[in-house]
């Protein structure tokens, strides 16, 4: 896995934490976040996105309402804005992520060694730049949440749109329904 090994050899040597994620990522089965995205979301974006589940629905330690592991960005890509229920935390261990929270958000940068916590239904987006992104994640609470990719949208009384994924089986998301945004969402969304 090329990426993965990309991001790995970028890694700092010497810490425990990296040591630690550095032999964790080579043992562990990595997937495609969204599986079948390309058609909607674009495919450097569907493709440069993958993780794998140290504990969770799909980990190696089973746990019912708590996901951590590793989650994988290629270099240049855009998530766009999105929602879900779950908190979301990242330690970042190799490259660098760029992030925004709430609309037209001041984007700042998570280096390796920082971290981030996006609360519940916060709406965020991530870019990366020339190097791949490997972070730690952690997701508490509401393992089947739906994840909301949210998109600029004329025809929608508050001006946004937004898609449903829903988690499969195998831990990756399939697109599910499309509404739009209406003005309690998106105000709990960029408060």
């Amino acid at each position: 896995m090329a990426l993965r090994d990309q991001a790995l050899s970028a890694m700092a040597t010497g810490d425990p934490l990296t040591d630690a994620v550095r032999s964790v990522a080579r043992k562990m089965p990595w997937y495609r976040i969204f599986a079948g995205g390309g058609e909607q979301l674009g495919h450097a974006l569907a493709d440069g996105m993958l993780a794998t589940q140290v504990a969770g629905q799909f980990g190696v330690f089973r746990a019912a309402h708590f996901r951590c592991g590793l989650f994988l960005l290629a270099p240049g890509i855009h998530y766009p804005q999105h929602t879900h229920t779950p908190a979301e935390v990242y330690q970042s261990v190799s490259g660098t992520l760029g992030l925004e929270h709430r609309i037209d958000g001041k984007p700042f940068d998570l280096a390796p060694g920082g971290h981030s916590v996006t609360p519940p239904n916060r709406v965020h987006s991530l870019s990366t730049g020339n190097e791949p992104v490997l972070l730690l994640f952690a997701w508490i609470d509401d393992r089947a949440a739906k994840n909301w990719v949210w998109k600029r949208d004329a025809a929608s009384p508050s001006g946004w749109s937004r898609t449903a994924w829903l988690r499969q089986s195998d831990a990756s998301w399939v697109a599910a329904e499309t509404e739009a945004v209406d003005a309690t969402t998106l105000a709990e969304a960029t408060a």
